[in-house]
């Protein structure tokens, strides 16, 4: 039960990313789809009973899911600041 709570989690975190991209219009990167790929083979394998498929190495760089939602919430709605002169 644990592990399909830990795959929903990051599973939540990765739409929000990448619905956050497509809400901002900028395009997802690379890696982060690459996360995404995995995880969706994680969940098959988990319905499957089987193990966990191998990480990308683009993937296995980006940070461990669940973020907190804070972090989750900037990453995907929040504009990055803008630089400003004084």
């Amino acid at each position: 039960m644990q592990r399909k709570a830990a795959q929903f989690e990051l599973m939540l975190a990765l739409l929000k990313v990448v619905v956050g991209d497509a809400k901002a219009r900028r395009p997802t990167p690379p890696e982060w789809l690459d996360k995404a790929e995995w995880a969706i083979a994680r969940g098959e394998a988990i319905f499957a009973g089987a193990r966990d498929p191998v990480e990308s190495g683009d993937a296995k760089d980006l940070p461990s899911f669940p973020t907190t939602p804070a972090a989750t919430f900037r990453r995907c709605f929040v504009p990055p600041a803008t630089a400003t002169s004084r």
